[in-house]
């Protein structure tokens, strides 16, 4: 069995769609509060929860050998970026200590290429590119840099299994919010040239998906710029998932 956190939305959906097509027995922890359209019809179970309400966790993480944490509050600006954090970096390390606790084999974090650094001209930016907190614009991109953050502590001082991924300015079907990303409205959708204000690159929603669910080579032969992403999720052994981070800039 596999949780994943964010089915309800726009990346994990597809994620949710990938794993059920590649045979997994899927559950989605869901708030009870949450737009449900994105699982209609899918075989899908639900456990009802929140990521602040470590109570609700180890439920939905019972029997599970595996985690992919999707959800965040994906908010340009906010009056309030309270609860932003709190959902995207407080409930991130409680999700992440339940699972321990619950002792999942393999943990997929979706960080986001905002928590990447920024190299001048048309250089392509990676996870070794040095970055700060004082780098990070606004309260999402603040709140995914200490979320990310804390997982990698959570990697060197727990050694939990995780994978990191940095997924860009996503698009396509679902996106029934929408996010920022979809009020934008870019042009031809899935070319990956169309470009709006602001993005880095852009990332058809499926590739996200593939990439955090499709069996490739370990840890360290896919850190390449200028391909698609080779992480793994049940390929990838505990040694290697546990300092091992992607991101899908320049993805093919």
């Amino acid at each position: 069995m596999i949780l994943i956190t964010g089915a309800t939305g726009f990346v994990g959906s597809a994620v949710l769609r990938r794993l059920l097509d590649a045979g997994h027995r899927v559950r989605a922890l869901v708030r009870p509060t949450s737009d449900r359209r994105n699982l209609e019809g899918l075989a899908v179970e639900v456990a009802e929860g929140d990521l602040l309400e470590p109570s609700s966790l180890k439920p939905a993480l019972e029997g599970c050998s595996g985690l992919f944490h999707v959800a965040a509050d994906y908010r340009l600006w906010a009056p309030d970026p309270g609860p932003m954090f709190r959902a995207n970096v407080d409930g991130t390390r409680m999700l992440l200590l339940a699972a321990r606790d619950a002792r999942v084999d393999r943990i997929v974090y979706t960080s986001s290429v905002a928590a990447l650094g920024v190299l001048p001209g048309d250089a392509v930016a990676d996870e070794e590119t040095p970055v700060t907190f004082a780098d990070m614009i606004g309260p999402y991109k603040q709140s995914k840099f200490l979320a990310e953050a804390a997982v990698r502590t959570l990697i060197e001082d727990e050694r939990l299994p995780v994978v990191v991924v940095n997924p860009s300015t996503p698009i396509g079907p679902r996106d029934i919010k929408p996010t920022p990303t979809g009020r934008k409205e870019p042009p031809a959708a899935g070319c990956g040239q169309p470009r709006p204000p602001g993005a880095r690159k852009l990332v058809v929603r499926r590739h996200p998906a593939t990439g955090r669910t499709a069996p490739r080579r370990p840890w360290p032969s896919f850190r390449r710029e200028h391909q698609k992403i080779e992480a793994g999720f049940s390929s990838l052994s505990p040694k290697s998932t546990r300092n091992s981070k992607t991101s899908f800039l320049d993805i093919k």
